[in-house]
């Protein structure tokens, strides 16, 4: 009760309030706690699980930087997204090396990582196996659940006669990597 024998300055403060949710698995830290004074910034901080990528803002927010100031001139609510992680490998049993970019080992899910085969001195690229296929280099690889890739690498086996005969192979040129060939030494007529 306010008793008025006086002149009194009166001043009421109003507060507004942020409500916060996530989607997926992380959580939001606010640099201040509610109820906010009207006009006040309040920073918010989205902090993911493990497995999980912060992915972007939706409510009276938007877009992917973290964290993200908002000024409280009304009552808001802000969400963050988290996407999961999954992990992309991509190996070869030899004739050359495979590299990802970026460089991570595991990726937002609905991102995309490009993965690029360089043949050694002597060997080719052929093509991939695994999660992907066909002969794109570098091979753009949509990432919607863990993936594992392998660059498969072939070089042209030669073969050289002293005398009179041939060398069949049971295999065409180009040779994958780690394949096995038989060769079989075929004398002309007379020799042996």
């Amino acid at each position: 009760m306010l008793t008025l024998d006086a002149p009194k300055n009166l001043t009421a403060v109003f507060g507004a309030i942020l409500t916060t949710a996530v989607i997926g698995g992380g959580t939001i830290e606010l640099s201040e706690v509610n109820p906010f004074t009207n006009g006040s910034l309040v920073t918010l901080t989205a902090t993911p699980e493990v497995g999980w990528a912060f992915s972007h803002w939706i409510g009276n927010a938007s877009g992917a930087n973290n964290p993200i100031t908002v000024i409280m001139d009304e009552p808001k609510s802000v969400h963050a997204v988290f996407v999961p992680l999954y992990a992309v490998t991509a190996t070869t049993a030899g004739g050359g090396s495979v590299s990802l970019s970026p460089g991570a080992g595991s990726y937002p899910s609905n991102s995309m990582v490009s993965v690029t085969a360089t043949a050694s001195n002597g060997w080719i690229f052929l093509n991939w196996q695994g999660d992907a296929n066909g002969t794109d280099n570098p091979l753009n690889l949509p990432v919607d659940g863990p993936k594992n890739v392998t660059a498969v690498f072939g070089t042209i086996l030669t073969t050289a006669v002293i005398g009179d005969g041939v060398i069949e192979l049971n295999a065409t040129n180009l040779v994958a990597y780690g394949a096995v060939v038989r060769a079989t030494a075929v004398p002309n007529a007379g020799s042996y």
